[in-house]
């Protein structure tokens, strides 16, 4: 799996919080107490997880999922499974809660996901207490009316992965977008233990009026969305 892709997981989560003004913090404040109602509209999903293959390679599912606003959740979702593409498929039954103080559940196949919902129910950020299969799983609500110039300036991102090798991978930098469809990422990256920071890399990218973006980097073509 190519280095890029835990970094753009962090920016596409940067990006869908500056769309929807994703709400954060704890239970106080005077908001109004909430429930499953929150969790309402189509959403793009995004689980990383770990596997236990020798050596560990890691797997990431990705898509569109619509909140029911009453505890169902449907969809389709893309896997890459240690390098390997498959789907789209059909999302297993899914459903979740919302207790009044914003903490969210959510039950998918043998998966169980414990974590929070902003306040405006922008997103939600969960990790799996459950299954076998260590994972986080976060929503991002999509919009209308995005294009390239909603991507423009520096971003800050952060990633991290398992290579097809086993060996363990963090990332931290920016990535400065154009507006037009341009950028450039300079990250530090920390590879079991030994620093070092990686050359500047080009890439161009593309915005969906939803709010889905795609880069595809100049080095080698690898794509991502």
């Amino acid at each position: 799996m190519p280095r890029h892709h835990a970094i753009l997981v962090c920016l596409a989560l940067a990006l869908a919080l500056a769309a929807t003004g994703c709400g954060g913090g704890g239970g106080g404040g005077g908001l109004p107490p909430a429930d499953e109602s929150l969790l309402s509209g189509d959403y793009f999903m995004l689980i990383l997880a770990g596997d236990d293959d020798t050596p560990d390679e890691g797997i990431t599912l990705w898509g569109d999922v619509a909140a029911d606003g009453a505890g169902g959740l449907t969809g389709s979702y893309t896997e890459n499974d240690g390098g390997g593409i498959s789907g789209p498929s059909v999302l297993p039954a899914a459903t979740y809660t919302v207790a009044a103080s914003r903490a969210t559940s959510l039950s998918l196949s043998s998966l169980g996901y414990s974590g929070w919902t902003g306040a405006d129910g922008g997103c939600s950020l969960m990790g799996d207490v459950l299954g076998s299969t260590p994972s986080t799983l976060a929503l991002c609500k999509l919009g209308s009316g995005f294009n390239q110039a909603s991507l423009n300036g520096e971003y800050h991102v952060a990633g991290f992965l398992v290579s097809l090798g086993g060996d363990a991978e963090a990332y931290a930098g920016t990535a400065t977008f154009d507006g037009a469809g341009t950028a450039t990422f300079n990250v530090t990256q920390n590879l079991d233990g030994v620093i070092a920071s990686l050359p500047a890399e080009a890439a161009t990218y593309l915005v969906s009026a939803n709010g889905r973006f795609q880069v595809t980097f100049t080095s080698g073509g690898d794509v991502h969305e």
